[in-house]
Order: C-alpha cells, then structure tokens, then sequence
C-alpha cells in the first residue's frame, strides 16, 4: 500500500494556499432535488464553498473515475455517539470535495445480525450533499467494474460488499492504517486544504480506527425520515407539549459500560463492555472514577452532580434517560428524582424487536438534544454528542421545543 501510495504522488499537487479562499456565507435557502434519478442534487452552493471546492478540485491531477463519479462511503460502525461523529465528519468531507456520499450502515450495531433492515436509509436521508443509496452505489460499483485502482484504502477493493464489523477493524482496513504519520485524519487534511483529495473514485472511512474532526452544523445535514420524525415528535408533544414546551432537566445514567453493571443489554454492549473490566487508559473519554466505587456510589455522584447544576436554577421536571431500566429502579429507591418517559411499544414496533430498540435510542437522544439543561457522567459519547449538539441550537432542539412539524 505505501509502495502504491508514493508511485500516486505524482498525480497529486498539493494545495496553493494563497488561493484558498475563505468565505463566510450564510444560506439562505437550500433546494434539495429528490427524483428517479439515482443521485440526489442540491442546490444552491454558497460562493464561498464554490471558491473553495475549486481549490481542490484544481489540484488534482488524476484520471477521469470509472462513471465520472467519486464517492466517499461511511462504512458505519460503533455506538451512536460515536457514529454521528463519523458522520458529520464523512459529510464535510464529501460537501467540500464535491464527492457522492454512500452511507453502508448494515453493520451489527446498527442493523442489527441478521439484518433487518436497510440500514441508514431507513431512519435517515441527508441534505446539502449530493448522495446515493447503498443498493445503487453497488450496482454503480459493479457496472464499472470499480476494484483495486479505484478505492482507497486499498485493502477494501476485495470487501467492499461486507458492512464494518469488528472484522475489519481488527484487519486495519483503514485510512488512518495508510497514513500512521497523521496526528489528524487525512479526511480533514483535504477539507481544510493541506492535501489533495484521493484520485480513487471511492474513498472509504470505516466506523472504526479512523480520527476525527467534526462541526455541529453538519449535524442539520442529517434528517430523519418522515415516519421516524412523526414517531418521535408525537411522543415528544405528548410528554412535553400538553400546553406549550415544558421545559424540564435530563440526566443520563450509564450503565452498559460499568464494571458493575445490572440487567440485560445487547450483545454489542455486552462485548463493548469487555473494556470495563480493563483498568481504563489515561487520557481516554472514560471517566476512571466510575470504575473504582460501585453502582450506589456512583449514583449518589450523579444526585449530587444533578443538584450542583440545578442549583439556583428554577425548579424542572427531571426526565431519567438510561439504557437500564434497573439502574433507574436503583436510582429511584435511593430517593433519586424524576421518571423514564419511555417511547411506547406498538403493533408496528413489537416489545423486543429491533426497530423497537433504534426508535427508543433515537428518542433517548432526541429528549436530551431538547431537553433544557442535561447532565452526564462524562463516560458516554452518547449524552456528550447531545449535549454539544443541545450547545449548538440546532433544528432537532428548535424543532421540537417549538412544536414545528416535519
């Protein structure tokens, strides 16, 4: 692979920065183009982005791809935190660099074994880049004959059939595995303009073993599908829109990834979890205070962290989010405060069925992206990724507090 990477770098002129060209635009209005066409256009571009996107698109010196399309396919993996950071990161990557973004979400974790679903655009479309679903993506794939001088890393020309697993991660088949060198991933090396993009028509970022660098505003890229708007949103009034938003205070309770842990969780947290019985390195995102005491104690931290930033606040209701609904009996026999506002099962979504499980995650996370004030225990990307995107403002918060309709 490095062999054919420096044979490559003739092909490639680094960026000009004198002529990168750095413009803040605020769109005003996006028109997204939805038709039988297998690619889907948006429009309009801001000024600023068109300046630089040709700053990269001039500084490749590369052989027109197989089809005259490039793509770059977030082959997901890992928990949802974890996975909107690949996202936003693989979005902006594919905005600046004009490629078509494929998102393969048919891994364990997401999808479920045996698959039940089609992954991403089942709950998902995007906006503000141009995409296409994976189905097509690998009859594009198949048509051109796409292999082993197409795609970087290389190593997934033989696999591109194949969802991100603990498989693949474990093989390396990454970008961060081509360029070790790298503090950064070389995804954000592009879209800052320090590198030229790939001359591959596909470029691959698995879920798994890859650095990251992301923004919140990519996060309004993502939309969920009407049905799963319309599922949560009317939870979301029922429990908080009675008369106009109640404002109210969440709290996450981790308990999958404790050492102590109770209850049954899924067997991805399960071999997740693994880690817990692992003294936990330094300077990860887990906080190692959590493995030294155990459950009681760790909940006596939280009521303690609740009320340290409540204090002086007015008085909300406190809404438990957990992926344990024994940890939450636990809580509330030790005089914790608040309920579970559960997301109810129903004939379209059966108690113990899969899609059951996504659309309580997604409502967990949409309760705290709403909720005015979240507090956490600093071990779970899951609440950190909600509370930044809380931080930001964004639509999902503005949508459901206001009451907006999809």
């Amino acid at each position: 692979i490095k062999a054919r990477r420096q044979q490559q770098q003739h092909l490639r002129i680094m960026p000009d920065m004198t002529q990168v060209v750095w413009v803040t635009v605020f769109l005003s209005q996006w028109i997204i183009l939805v038709g039988t066409s297998s690619v889907v256009s948006v429009g309009p571009v801001a000024v600023g982005d068109q300046k630089q996107v040709a700053s990269h698109a001039g500084n490749i010196r590369c052989s027109p791809p197989p089809g005259g399309h490039r793509y770059v396919v977030h082959k997901g993996f890992e928990g949802w935190g974890d996975r909107l950071q690949q996202l936003m990161h693989v979005l902006e990557y594919a905005h600046y660099t004009k490629r078509i973004f494929v998102a393969d979400w048919r891994d364990c974790v997401w999808d479920d074994c045996p698959k039940q679903g089609n992954g991403f655009g089942e709950y998902f479309f995007v906006r503000h880049v141009a995409s296409l679903p994976w189905l097509q993506f690998m009859q594009e794939w198949e048509k051109h004959e796409l292999g082993v001088d197409s795609v970087a890393p290389m190593s997934w020309a033989m696999h591109m059939g194949e969802p991100a697993s603990f498989h693949t991660y474990n093989d390396r088949r990454t970008l961060a595995a081509e360029f070790p060198d790298l503090a950064v991933s070389v995804l954000q090396e592009v879209f800052e303009g320090r590198r030229a993009d790939f001359c591959e028509a596909v470029v691959v970022y698995t879920g798994a073993g890859e650095p990251r660098f992301y923004n919140h505003r990519w996060f309004d890229s993502l939309q969920f599908k009407p049905p799963i708007w319309n599922a949560l949103e009317e939870q979301f009034r029922k429990h908080f829109h009675n008369v106009g938003y109640q404002p109210y205070v969440a709290i996450h309770l981790r308990n999958s990834d404790k050492p102590w842990r109770c209850g049954n969780i899924s067997n991805w947290l399960n071999r997740q979890s693994l880690a817990a019985t692992w003294a936990p390195k330094e300077g990860n995102h887990f906080n190692q205070t959590y493995w030294r005491i155990d459950m009681d104690s760790y909940l006596k931290l939280m009521m303690q962290k609740l009320e340290d930033e409540t204090r002086g606040a007015p008085k909300l209701p406190v809404v438990i989010i957990s992926d344990s609904n024994c940890i939450i009996q636990r809580w509330k026999r030790l005089g914790g405060p608040g309920k579970k506002r559960f997301f109810p099962a129903s004939p379209a979504l059966p108690k113990l069925s899969h899609k059951l499980r996504m659309h309580r995650l997604l409502w967990d996370f949409t309760v705290m992206v709403a909720a005015d004030k979240l507090v956490r225990d600093g071990s779970s990307l899951f609440a950190d990724m909600a509370n930044y995107i809380r931080i930001a403002q964004n639509w999902l918060q503005l949508s459901m507090r206001h009451g907006a309709s999809y």
